[in-house]
């Protein structure tokens, strides 16, 4: 056990929650009858109280979260705005809201573009529910340009640079960040005593499940904790930075000339950035990593950030922890792979080789 706290026994939240996988395939293909019908009422209300504008409408969003309703506000002054409700029945998911909260005037208090948050409230004081209240994201997720790589390479491009100024903030602790029940303006500190202890958080578990779902076999169960053994005294880290935890195209927004918005950082945590650059990895084929990882670097260098020497066995490290904790995901959620497509459990395979190459590599120049 890395911590005392709950999320310290927890490497990435949807994975490891304690919530049957009924019930979390039952939350993510809901739709918009599951929204209770008095919320956008009393959300008025509260948008009222909080916006100085008449609300005109709202309005459930047709993509709702897992752990969360998610409502567009429109008002009479020509604003949007997204209201986020905390499911009553998920525990954790009012905490969540801080995080993103936090997050977002902690990017907006450094001069980094950040969503404005006009209110967050977690004690069910002012309605039934938590909530979360803040400016839409302008222009279009990076989800449209998925198809599109031609699109995709310079929002990418653009994405590597800014994401050097991001991890230039800091954070206490390791791992995920906890907020305090007391309020978004405290600081959440990361979970785990030490970056190597989040990383060993439930890895014994994701490993024996991937075994149990045909996603590896025992000699690669073997291969990848002989891996980690090792690993637990190279990836030490002494200082940790805020990192998303989860850059998906849905969760990134572009004006069509370069990312204008990082969004949804409930999942965020403190520690190694290049972990952050996995994380994204893991949305896209091999082909586009250059993109972002080329210009990450050259951003750094800029900024006289040099990356460490062991980046790609980090990289290739964090890849193939992260892939880990997806594919039990995919399993638990029930998401198949799509016919014609590499296997997404292919991931946790491709990690394996280059660290082997890695590793062959530095005994040949040794």
């Amino acid at each position: 056990m890395s911590s005392s706290s709950a999320r310290g026994s927890i490497f990435y939240p949807k994975a490891d929650c304690t919530f049957a996988d009924e019930q979390l395939r039952a939350w993510r293909s809901a739709g918009l009858e599951a929204v209770p019908a008095d919320v956008a009422d009393q959300l008025g209300d509260l948008c009222g109280m909080f916006l100085g504008a008449f609300p005109e409408s709202v309005t459930p969003l047709a993509e709702q979260g897992t752990f969360h309703w998610v409502f567009r506000v429109a008002t009479d002054d020509g604003q949007s705005w997204i209201a986020r409700v905390a499911r009553p029945d998920v525990p954790d998911a009012a905490r969540s809201l801080l995080l993103d909260a936090w997050a977002h005037r902690r990017l907006n208090a450094s001069g980094l573009p950040a969503l404005e948050v006009s209110a967050v409230d977690v004690s069910c004081s002012l309605a039934p529910f938590a909530f979360e209240l803040l400016s839409e994201a302008g222009g279009e997720s990076l989800r449209k340009f998925d198809s599109n790589d031609d699109a995709l390479k310079p929002l990418l491009e653009d994405l590597g640079r800014r994401l050097v100024a991001v991890h230039a903030l800091r954070c206490d602790g390791f791992g995920l960040l906890e907020a305090d029940a007391a309020g978004a303006t405290a600081n959440p500190r990361g979970s785990c005593r030490s970056w190597t202890a989040y990383l060993q958080v439930q890895l014994e578990r994701h490993i024996a499940t991937c075994c149990d779902i045909g996603a590896i076999d025992s000699l690669d169960a073997a291969r990848i904790e002989r891996h980690w053994t090792e690993a637990s005294s190279r990836l030490v880290l002494d200082s940790a930075s805020l990192l998303h935890g989860d850059l998906g195209n849905h969760n990134l927004f572009t004006d069509g000339r370069g990312i204008t918005h990082l969004i949804d950082w409930e999942d965020c945590l403190a520690g190694d950035p290049i972990f952050d650059l996995a994380f994204w990895a893991t949305f896209h084929p091999e082909r586009r990593h250059a993109w972002l990882l080329e210009s990450y670097a050259a951003e750094s260098t800029l900024r006289r950030r040099a990356l460490p020497a062991d980046f790609d066995y980090r990289f290739w490290s964090y890849f193939l922890r992260i892939s880990l904790a997806k594919t039990v995901l995919r399993h638990r959620l029930g998401i198949v792979d799509l016919p014609g497509r590499t296997p997404a459990a292919a991931r946790i395979q491709r990690s394996l080789e280059m660290l082997e190459s890695i590793d062959d590599a530095a005994t040949h120049t040794t």
